[in-house]
């Protein structure tokens, strides 16, 4: 796989499918993205290390972090009025931290969170 990428300061809007998307073999940092108007605005399927200052609004699904992942953070990024979840997360020993969403919520799906806080949902 591909390990160390960072994804830093880009734009992707009115995709028909995914706005920025690590696969299950890759890892490494999204941070400061926008991604707007897509099924899943961010989507991080590998090993997330760092997901940070994104902003992912009306898609589908906003942040989705999926994968095995291991002492990562997914932290200060915005979700608003993403029609299904702001984040979807399904992955191991995370920090989720300062993260804003409106209009749609967060859903964990069993996975043990390190640490949860400062979590903001408007819906």
């Amino acid at each position: 796989g591909c390990f160390n990428n960072t994804i830093i300061e880009n734009s992707a809007n009115n995709n028909s499918l995914y706005g920025i998307h690590l696969d299950s073999f890759t890892a490494g940092d999204i941070i400061n993205n926008t991604a707007n108007n897509n099924v899943r605005g961010i989507y991080h399927e590998g090993y997330p290390y760092l997901i940070s200052g994104n902003t992912a609004n009306n898609n589908q699904i906003g942040l989705s972090v999926w994968g095995p992942g291991g002492n990562g953070e997914l932290s200060r990024n915005i979700a608003i009025d993403n029609s299904e979840y702001g984040i979807d997360f399904n992955s191991f020993s995370f920090n989720l931290t300062e993260n804003f969403m409106v209009g749609s919520g967060l859903a964990l799906w069993g996975q043990p969170i390190e640490r949860f806080s400062t979590i903001h949902i408007d819906t």
